[in-house]
């Protein structure tokens, strides 16, 4: 029988070779030293696995599973498969980590005895000099840090970071449970139905409040400014979806978390995807909520009162709440039926809705709820990120 290392690291390769050594090196470097490396390569074609082997011939705890077309879902159930270590880690390889990542999340997940043990993280883009310039992501509330919790008995944690790489997961907990990431091809944000499960799942779960993981904002291959993946976010919470009908207790019990954790994640895309594709995508989400009971009480005390007021108002009106937050004169939507005439039909609302803004009444108006919409807005930061949070959020706000 192999031996079993304390954490496996798992990391999912295709196509990242200009950030490649850096992520190894930083996993390599671990201080805690009993680890293996299981590298999952997709088919890349940049020089990625070369760049593998090369560390492979120098390392023997790192493993490369090769598979063409496999997918980010795939790559990380493939390795999996193969783990021997007593948790499971997931670095993706344009990121890097801190050296004592590994070594810290192991302790406590050991003193704790955690199915699950995570941290913040750091984002980073590169500066034009070509260093990094980092900010901190606190993933819960101040008082969720340092204590164990069951998160299917705290629904409020399903509101956390839904990153699965800032943590790691006990082996057999995964097994047990038959944990796996979406493979659906050419899929992305697959980390989401990950974190979904083992947080319905989990019962002993640990945050901490250091940072040890840096994630690359400034990739451009990165799925975020893919176009053609606009829509995966959607697939995804098909399949957590999927998941909750085939345990029905736990369907009773998250249905509230779940459609409020699918609203969180289509807005997060809705900010993010190209212009031209909002209106679009705000279709679909119409589309996709018309499934949740509005009527639903439980289902209702998930979401904030704002967060609801705005699922209405898109799924009574998407082309209103498009115009009203998104179109700039002269943006061409895509992905609908007719181009031509809804282009028309959304120019025609945007000229009216801007001669109801050029009123006196509505100027008046606006400038009387200004200060009452900063206030409600802080109360929802402060309740979702608590103080530390907040405080630096308004420190930024005021010096910029």
């Amino acid at each position: 029988m192999k031996r079993m290392p304390k954490v496996s690291v798992i990391m999912p390769v295709y196509n990242v070779a200009p950030y490649l050594k850096q992520c190894m090196d930083s996993v390599i470097s671990q201080t805690l030293t009993d680890i293996e490396i299981i590298c999952g390569d997709g088919g890349s074609t940049d020089g990625s696995l070369e760049i593998l082997q090369e560390y492979a011939r120098r390392d023997a705890r790192i493993q490369i599973v090769c598979k063409e077309d496999s997918g980010y879902g795939q790559s990380v159930n493939d390795c999996v498969k193969i783990a021997h270590g007593e948790y499971i880690g997931i670095v993706e390889t344009d990121d890097f980590v801190k050296p004592e990542m590994f070594e810290t999340l192991y302790s406590h997940a050991v003193h704790m005895n955690a199915d699950i043990v995570k941290s913040d993280y750091e984002c980073f883009t590169q500066n034009p000099d070509g260093s990094p310039h980092f900010w901190p992501v606190h993933i819960a509330p101040a008082r969720f840090y340092n204590c164990v919790f069951t998160p299917r008995e705290v629904t409020r944690s399903f509101r956390f970071r839904l990153n699965t790489w800032t943590g790691i997961y006990r082996r057999t907990f995964l097994e047990e449970n038959q944990i796996q990431h979406n493979t659906s091809p050419g899929g992305s944000f697959q980390d989401n139905g990950f974190w979904f499960q083992t947080f319905a799942l989990a019962k002993r779960v640990v945050i901490l409040p250091y940072s040890f993981y840096c994630y690359r904002q400034d990739n451009p291959n990165s799925s975020i400014h893919n176009p053609k993946k606009i829509y995966c976010i959607c697939d995804e919470y098909d399949f957590i979806e999927a998941f909750l009908h085939r345990h029905s207790e736990l369907e009773t019990l998250l249905n509230g978390p779940f459609w409020m954790a699918r609203f969180g994640a289509y807005c997060y895309t809705l900010q993010r995807i190209a212009e031209e594709y909002r209106y679009a995508f705000l279709l679909r989400m119409q589309n996709d909520f018309s499934r949740m009971p509005l009527s639903s009480a439980e289902i209702r005390r998930s979401f904030s009162g704002n967060e609801w007021k705005q699922l209405k108002n898109i799924c009574k009106d998407p082309m209103n709440y498009y115009l009203n937050y998104f179109y700039h004169p002269g943006t061409v939507v895509q992905e609908v039926e007719d181009i031509q005439a809804v282009n028309t039909q959304i120019s025609a609302r945007y000229q009216r809705i801007m001669e109801q803004r050029s009123t006196l009444s509505y100027r008046i108006f606006n400038v009387l709820l200004w200060f009452p919409r900063k206030i409600m807005g802080g109360y929802y930061c402060l309740v979702e990120h608590g103080w530390g949070y907040t405080w630096n959020l308004l420190l930024q706000k005021l010096s910029g």
